[in-house]
């Protein structure tokens, strides 16, 4: 499947999307990308988000910015892990260590994590970056959602000869398995975990875009799932409830595989480690290149929280404040996925002073009862965008909020995709419109 598609894109893009390109029909867009989901991921509801008449073209400023802030993150990665297993094991502050396994099961709490050998706290492999249009992140999910959609699209792109050559969206298909690749991995087969996957039919139609390349267990034959020397999944209570999960802990520990893209430790699965470089427990320890990816998040506390310009605020005076000066986002930062799903549990705080209030009181005390809870200002931009209306094949125009995803494997940054929608809350909504990026030519 990998091979045909991209022998495809080349014969079909060839003539790039300047002139010479092949005219394209708008009303075969929806048609189109759901005869290729089908085929590609065995039977799906369709697409379900709006399609771009072409892929967004970033500015190289834009795309290097993207690409050498990769180093930030690593840093941000290993004193995050620094600190939490020096916590752990009574070398430094136990607060940090409690906030970070907050709504673990017993058995998957503090004994399994001092339990852990050292070298599987581990950073995720594979991951995504949900960020503003000025490059802020306010999310880091393993490896997060959009793979298989982004790969979709850009296979349509392709079919209808919207590429400008075939590296100009790059592929996340062949991303990924030159990043397999690179860990040693080629040969090894691969279990992929989907049960708490948000979209599985995307899933589904990415592994079948790294076929043949790659093998799977349930997908290519001949093939055990305990000889596989990769395990992903979407979350790590998946990857810890998964039936030889104790098996594939003791062969990593002894032997060094399989390797784990979601690691077999908390701290990444929530949204709590973005508070760390902003407490006052922890801030230390980070420089401010790692302060400055993340909007200045803080722990709601009954006590208040710490404002972006120093001052602290209590709830009820936050509260109070005008409209105009409660541009924030109310955010659940554990780990239950019951809580902290996608877009689930969080709260744009610019409704009454008495909602708001409410609101934050409950979050405080989920807080001290060790369910934490985050607020972080709101990075939003409204920019013009252009998609293909499902209905009549006409492009349609507006001025919508739009969200940046950029997936990264273990060597970096690998593709970028731009959500639009007319709300606050972009998260791949039915009526986003999805457009995988494309960096433009050097001035």
């Amino acid at each position: 499947m990998y091979e045909e598609t991209v022998s495809e894109s080349a014969q079909v893009g060839a003539n790039g999307c300047g002139e010479g390109a092949r005219a394209v029909r708008p009303v075969a867009f929806y048609r189109d990308v759901d005869r290729l989901f089908r085929a590609g991921a065995g039977g799906t509801p369709g697409l379900g988000q709006l399609l771009a008449p072409g892929p967004l073209v970033l500015s190289p400023a834009d795309w290097d910015m993207r690409r050498r802030r990769f180093s930030v993150i690593e840093t941000f990665f290993r004193v995050t892990l620094d600190l939490f297993t020096a916590s752990l094991h009574g070398e430094a502050d136990p607060r940090i260590a409690k906030l970070l396994i907050n709504d673990c099961p017993p058995a998957l709490g503090t004994d399994h994590h001092r339990g852990l050998a050292a070298h599987l706290f581990t950073p995720p492999l594979f991951f995504r970056t949900d960020e503003a249009p000025d490059g802020t992140l306010y999310e880091i999910q393993c490896p997060g959602s959009g793979w298989g959609e982004y790969e979709l699209v850009r296979d349509l792109y392709a079919q209808h000869g919207l590429l400008d050559g075939e590296t100009s969206v790059p592929s996340l298909a062949r991303g990924f398995v030159e990043e397999v690749t690179a860990l040693g991995l080629a040969d090894e087969p691969i279990l992929h975990l989907t049960d708490n996957a948000s979209a599985p039919a995307g899933v589904r139609y990415f592994i079948n875009r790294t076929r043949p390349q790659l093998r799977y267990f349930s997908w290519d034959a001949d093939i055990k799932s305990l000889d596989c020397g990769l395990i992903r999944s979407h979350c790590f209570f998946s990857t810890m409830a998964e039936n030889f999960a104790s098996r594939r802990l003791r062969a990593a520990e002894e032997k060094g595989s399989p390797l784990f893209d979601v690691p077999p430790h908390v701290t990444f699965a929530q949204k709590a480690p973005m508070a760390l470089p902003f407490w006052s427990v922890t801030r230390g320890a980070f420089p401010d290149a790692v302060r400055a990816l993340f909007p200045h998040t803080q722990l709601v506390t009954p006590d208040g929280f710490e404002m972006p310009d120093g001052e602290h605020i209590t709830l009820h005076r936050f509260a109070s404040l005008p409209k105009g000066r409660r541009h924030f986002y109310l955010k659940n930062a554990g780990c239950d996925p019951a809580w902290n799903w996608g877009s689930q549990s969080v709260t744009r705080l610019h409704g009454s002073s008495r909602s708001v209030l409410t609101a934050l009181e409950l979050a405080a005390r989920r807080t001290a009862a060790g369910s934490p809870w985050i607020v972080q200002p709101e990075h939003t931009r409204r920019e013009p965008v252009t998609w293909t209306d499902p209905a009549t094949g006409e492009e349609r125009e507006g001025v919508f909020h739009a969200k940046y995803s950029a997936y990264h494997g273990p060597r970096g940054l690998l593709a970028v995709l731009a959500e639009s929608r007319d709300h606050t809350k972009v998260h791949s909504q039915t009526d986003t419109v999805m457009r995988p990026c494309a960096a433009g030519p050097p001035v």
